[in-house]
């Protein structure tokens, strides 16, 4: 177990390149920058695996795209593991990653945890 999981998944919508400058795309391969239909496969894996890897009072730091200020939170709490959800945003003002600790209690089976 641990204390601190920090990750920057990628986390583009599959095939958005719309919003990306041309070189950034250029140089990096597909599965460093596109995360399924919603930009959010890695993401949620990495959310299940938060919540059995770390120690009760541990954190998560995610960062995500422009568009998951809402939705990254969202699966936090719907996985059941976490408390103090916290959204941070850029020096633009832009959501850029969010912050959570792990509950002291084991989550409930039935509520949330699966990595669909």
């Amino acid at each position: 177990t641990v204390d601190l999981l920090v990750a920057m998944p990628p986390f583009v919508q599959e095939g958005d390149v719309s919003w990306l400058p041309a070189e950034f795309s250029e140089h990096q391969p597909e599965q460093a920058i596109f995360s399924g239909p919603e930009g959010l496969d890695v993401t949620r894996h990495i959310v299940t695996a938060a919540a059995r890897l770390l120690r009760p009072r541990g954190t998560c730091v995610i960062e995500h795209g422009p568009l998951h200020g809402e939705s990254l939170p969202e699966i936090l709490r719907d996985q059941g593991s976490f408390e103090n959800i916290t959204d941070y945003p850029d020096a633009a003002g832009w959501p850029l990653y969010v912050a959570a600790t792990r509950t002291t209690a084991s989550p409930d089976p039935h509520h949330g945890g699966s990595a669909s």
